[in-house]
């Protein structure tokens, strides 16, 4: 999910994800935590819905543990920062579609062309 969220931050000019998630008004802390408000806002700014999106995260469901898929991982078992995925593959992955319309510059909300 983290980096659904960096390759999105980067096709739209923003070389910081926390910089991405602020502009949508929630913290990293929120988005890292998987908190359904932070869900809801990169659904509003990427077109993809936060139910997929919430799909391919992990979930804080104790302190320092994580959920995904089922299993449940340890924090210090997560490579934050070191795993990367493609937009499309993504879509791919969770049927959804980003349109030209959804990959909007963080500062102005200008499409790209």
């Amino acid at each position: 999910m983290a980096s659904f969220a960096s390759s999105f931050a980067f096709v739209n000019g923003v070389p910081i994800v926390a910089d991405l998630v602020l502009d949508a008004e929630v913290t990293m802390a929120q988005f890292l935590k998987g908190e359904c408000k932070a869900f809801e806002a990169l659904e509003r700014i990427s077109g993809v819905a936060a139910d997929d999106l919430m799909q391919q995260a992990f979930m804080l469901v104790e302190p320092h543990v994580y959920e995904t898929f089922g299993p449940r991982i340890g924090q210090q078992h997560l490579p934050r920062g070191e795993s990367r995925i493609c937009s499309a593959c993504f879509r791919q992955d969770t049927r959804s579609q980003l349109t030209s319309d959804a990959m909007v510059l963080s500062n102005g909300g200008a499409a790209i062309a």
